[in-house]
């Protein structure tokens, strides 16, 4: 029990040692003079700002690219399709429709793209600029990647609960004899 004590007086004693002593050290002495360049941070601030936004605008260039390489090779792989199933005697008008539908989307999705790196560019003319003007421009980009997104999920959706169906639907069908 005395070791317990003694222990007990020895811990609590070795915390309120440093406390007593810091307190008798005025704290001016410790504390650094810092100058504060604010004129310094704010060129940083902005200048990592517009790095970003570039970073952002270049990454999504090349996504469209690879995109619109994917969206191209696909209806040029239907158009063919139709191509070739017409010749064995298919009927293939729902799939036609398709295609220019296919095509539509994938225009709107190329506009809307060119007008979400618009909206981009606008923000980096900004980033140094009034902070609430780069707030409005920041969102009008944010609403232009939401359409772009949903028409990525447009054309997805469209080729997964659409064209899909109606080519399956050709196997179902008996081929003319003479083709078209």
């Amino acid at each position: 029990m005395k070791k317990l004590k003694v222990s007990l007086f020895i811990l609590v004693f070795s915390f309120l040692l440093p406390i007593k002593v810091l307190a008798w050290i005025p704290l001016e002495s410790i504390k650094p003079k810092i100058q504060i360049d604010w004129g310094t941070i704010f060129q940083t601030t902005c200048n990592n700002k517009k790095n970003k936004i570039q970073t952002r605008i270049d990454n999504f260039t090349a996504r469209k690219e690879e995109h619109l390489e994917t969206y191209t090779k696909l209806k040029d792989r239907l158009a063919l399709k139709i191509e070739d199933w017409k010749n064995m005697g298919y009927d293939v008008e729902q799939l036609e429709e398709d295609a220019v539908q296919l095509q539509d989307k994938v225009q709107k999705y190329s506009n809307d793209f060119s007008s979400y790196i618009k909206e981009l560019n606008d923000v980096l003319d900004l980033a140094c600029e009034d902070a609430d003007d780069y707030k409005d421009a920041l969102q009008e980009a944010r609403d232009a990647l939401k359409e772009v997104r949903d028409d990525v999920r447009d054309i997805r959706q469209f080729y997964q609960n659409t064209i899909r169906p109606h080519i399956l639907e050709l196997r179902d069908q008996i081929p003319s004899p003479e083709g078209e």
